[in-house]
């Protein structure tokens, strides 16, 4: 990928973007393709690593890429690289951690309503997708695996920092 500015001020706007009192979360994400373009891609990582519990079959990457595109229409072109380079291939794991880890450092500075809110906006799109990949047939059903992955996510941010 190319960037369009250097790389300090790519970092720092993503900081800035997702709210981040740290850089170094900002200049990893950065290292994965993010720019502050993608700070709304964030809290999918968790969901499309749910999707790929089980693997994911062309109905079902179709079906998760309308989701996504319904819910997001106004993805900028980087992070809909980045969503289709996901989904075709789990993203890797350190990101995923980064990710989670990211979230958690956002729910941090945020207080009763606004933290719900990102609760919800995490948790939700997980629910979404394990529910578009998982079951029989792709058809409403979460799996046990995910079931278990998803408690342990709403666990880990509902515990974050408090």
């Amino acid at each position: 990928m190319t960037f369009m500015c250097n790389e300090r001020e790519c970092v720092t706007r993503l900081q800035k973007a997702l709210g981040l009192p740290d850089p170094w979360l900002a200049g990893v994400l950065h290292h994965w393709g993010f720019d502050d373009t993608c700070a709304d891609l964030l809290p999918w990582i968790p969901a499309i690593s749910v999707a790929w519990i089980e693997g994911l079959t062309l109905a079902e990457h179709q079906r998760l890429v309308a989701l996504i595109e319904q819910r997001h229409r106004s993805l900028s072109p980087r992070a809909k690289v980045l969503l289709t380079a996901w989904l075709s291939d789990p993203p890797p794991a350190y990101l995923v951690r980064v990710a989670r880890r990211t979230l958690c450092e956002q729910l941090a500075g945020l207080h009763g309503a606004e933290r719900d809110a990102l609760h919800a906006r995490v948790l939700g799109p997980c629910e979404d997708i394990a529910r578009v990949s998982g079951g029989r047939f792709g058809f409403g059903a979460i799996s046990a695996a995910e079931g278990v992955m998803l408690r342990e996510l709403s666990r880990r941010l509902s515990t974050a920092h408090r």
